[in-house]
């Protein structure tokens, strides 16, 4: 899943410039990975403050722009593996969604099923709404069990 994903990160980073958002990233795999494919691009990492974040932040200031601090609006925002970990799953969707540019895409993916709510700080319920939500305010674009990619609405 996870290199299928990036090569559609990429195809979704349109133009020589841009701003993306990897957000709950870790050690930055997608960003690490398109980085050197769109080096006119910026590229904001945000997760908790932990060594794999600031390991991450080395990954990428030394191959491409590193935008620090940038509020967006984001042509491309990476939410992957990370609202199930949020105690407020729809609050950061609403939050990440407003951060997104007219005709920009999230690239997201959600626990499916309540069986595996358990290793999660979302409820159940929680992530039904978040889910909700995302398909409310965006377009639908890729929908596949463990991987969607939604897209803002040109305003």
């Amino acid at each position: 899943r996870r290199h299928a994903s990036w090569r559609r990160v990429l195809h979704t980073m349109r133009g020589r410039r841009g701003l993306l958002l990897e957000f709950g990233c870790g050690i930055a795999p997608v960003s690490t990975w398109v980085s050197p494919r769109k080096p006119g691009w910026h590229y904001t990492l945000e997760d908790l403050d932990s060594a794999p974040w600031r390991y991450a932040l080395t990954r990428i200031s030394g191959r491409s722009p590193l935008a620090r601090d940038v509020p967006g609006p984001y042509g491309v925002i990476v939410v992957l593996d990370v609202f199930e970990h949020l105690a407020d799953s729809e609050g950061a969707a609403r939050a990440l969604v407003a951060r997104l540019s007219p005709g920009g895409y999230l690239h997201w993916n959600a626990v499916e099923s309540a069986a595996a709510a358990y290793l999660n700080l979302a409820t159940w319920e929680q992530m039904q709404a978040m889910r909700e939500y995302v398909d409310r305010a965006l377009v639908p674009v890729w929908d596949r069990e463990g991987y969607r990619v939604s897209q803002k609405r040109e305003d």
